[in-house]
């Protein structure tokens, strides 16, 4: 993470967390903040850090699941599925360190000309979580299941077009394919 920030961009975020009441961490020594949003329905355990630059900050979620670096076969897998999600995403993208598996979203706002609104604080802050719930199905069924990746993002497209809210469906839908695979008998 960058050391060197603005600290007119820090206060900013800053401000933006305290008016709405949302806890945070700052390290003022490399330029960090770490916080915690809980989606209603949605799966929890994502990081999120706030890196500030010079010229902006980029908010990272990061995965709790990393995938296997010794695998080379989930490696490739986690890889083509990533790639996929990524194509059409207009903010942010999936990024994946292949040494260690690691699986984040990256959001980027440049602050070059002005400084960000609390709207345009507050989408940066969500749109990770909100993109990381819409895939993480897909990245759980292809790293623990094995389930094609081409597959596994077309699951959790149609399932995000056809409930925006990501309520029970989806999910009933995932373990459906999950029992199946694995040939646990249900009701």
């Amino acid at each position: 993470m960058a050391s060197a920030y603005k600290k007119k961009i820090a206060l900013v975020i800053q401000n933006f967390f305290k008016n709405n009441n949302w806890r945070y961490e700052f390290n003022k020594d490399d330029g960090t903040i770490v916080f915690n949003l809980t989606m209603k329905n949605k799966a929890e355990g994502l990081w999120n850090v706030i890196d500030l630059q010079d010229n902006g900050y980029s908010v990272y979620a990061l995965f709790p699941l990393h995938a296997n670096p010794d695998n080379h076969e989930q490696m490739k897998d986690i890889s083509e599925f990533l790639n996929r999600a990524n194509f059409g995403l207009i903010d942010g993208n999936f990024e994946f360190d292949f040494s260690s598996g690691v699986i984040r979203y990256k959001i980027h706002v440049s602050c070059q000309d002005s400084m960000p609104s609390p709207e345009t604080v507050e989408y940066s802050l969500r749109r990770p979580q909100e993109v990381s719930h819409r895939y993480a199905p897909g990245i759980i069924a292809v790293m623990l299941n094995g389930m094609p990746a081409a597959e596994a993002v077309s699951f959790c497209e149609v399932n995000a077009e056809e409930d925006k809210d990501w309520d029970e469906k989806p999910d009933k839908e995932l373990l459906k394919y999950l029992y199946s695979s694995l040939d646990i008998q249900t009701e």
